[in-house]
């Protein structure tokens, strides 16, 4: 994702909403201007604040003329008010004023945006799983001590991860153990610390490679760069997708392989044991996602969270 495209994007929306309330404001000043007494209150409003200035610039107390300024104000809001008339800019940020910045900083505006676009685009499933409550609120209450100190050491990886070697996740265990959220936790806090994330299931990958090889050239680098340009690929419940000949385990190596050439971040989850991945998608992939210099392989225990919290048959929820 190139997050200056989107940034001058949003700004180029602020400038737009700008203009279309200039262009209505040039036009309701000319309306204003042919009421009876707009211009006469005008006049008394400018000698008004021209009286201010000068007390203010000489240290006087001003106390009255901002009180008579003031209800000069009140005067013409109502005025305006009574012929269906405002002559105010509704910004759509009060801190920049839609400019998009405050002094050389980008406005939290501007950043706001530009944190929901990314996770829109990422495709990160759950946005509010993030990291830094306890895991026993997260896992439940019977979560065992290997479950919570996986988490913390997670959490710990993705605050210094420009400190890690380990570039490579792959995170095992049975269905519904807590893998998909644990892997929206690390986007989430990757994206915090100003990483691009693509996040996508295993299925939905199959889906685009098979798309990718069936493409004419000319499309193919735009439906590949997403899986080997952002910071951090994340892909879920791997072996949960069919076997394509010629595309799921080649495209696959193809996407392990430069990513880890480039020192770029890929974490994955699965139900798969180590045995099974070297079944399922042979010795060349498994090696890359076993290598212990780079790569991190752990098994999550416990069993499915969902049907841990599911009421007993007859019982009360």
């Amino acid at each position: 994702m190139d997050k200056n495209f989107y940034i001058n994007k949003i700004i180029a929306e602020y400038g737009e909403n700008l203009s279309r309330q200039k262009n209505a404001l040039d036009g309701a000043i000319e309306t204003a201007r042919k009421l009876p007494g707009f211009l006469t209150l005008e006049r008394e409003i400018s000698a008004a604040e021209i009286d201010t200035a000068k007390a203010e610039a000489y240290g006087k107390p001003c106390a009255a003329e901002n009180a008579a300024l003031l209800k000069l104000y009140k005067k013409r809001d109502k005025l305006l008010k009574d012929n269906g008339l405002d002559l105010k800019i509704k910004y759509t940020c009060i801190k920049c004023r839609d400019s998009g910045w405050n002094g050389r900083e980008l406005c939290g505006c501007i950043k706001q945006r530009l944190y929901d676009e990314i996770v829109r685009e990422g495709g990160i499933p759950y946005p509010s799983a993030v990291f830094g409550k306890d895991a026993a609120e997260v896992f439940g209450e019977n979560i065992r001590p290997e479950m919570a100190k996986l988490y913390i050491s997670l959490e710990k990886y993705c605050a210094a991860i420009a400190e890690k070697e380990t570039k490579s996740i792959l995170i095992a265990g049975n269905t519904g153990v807590g893998k998909t959220h644990l892997l929206c936790c690390m986007a989430n806090a990757l994206l915090m610390t100003g990483l691009t994330v693509q996040f996508i299931t295993a299925f939905n990958l199959n889906s685009a490679m098979l798309k990718y090889h069936t493409a004419p050239m000319a499309e193919k680098d735009a439906l590949m760069s997403p899986f080997l340009e952002t910071d951090a690929l994340f892909i879920d419940d791997l072996g949960a997708e069919t076997i394509l000949n010629n595309v799921t385990v080649e495209y696959l190596y193809l996407i392990i392989n430069e990513r880890q050439l480039k020192h770029k971040y890929i974490f994955i989850s699965t139900n798969l044991d180590s045995d099974a991945l070297l079944n399922r998608y042979g010795a060349r992939i498994h090696s890359r996602l076993m290598n212990k210099s780079t790569s991190f392989f752990v098994t999550m225990p416990g069993v499915d969270l969902r049907r841990a919290q599911r009421p007993a048959k007859g019982a009360k929820a």
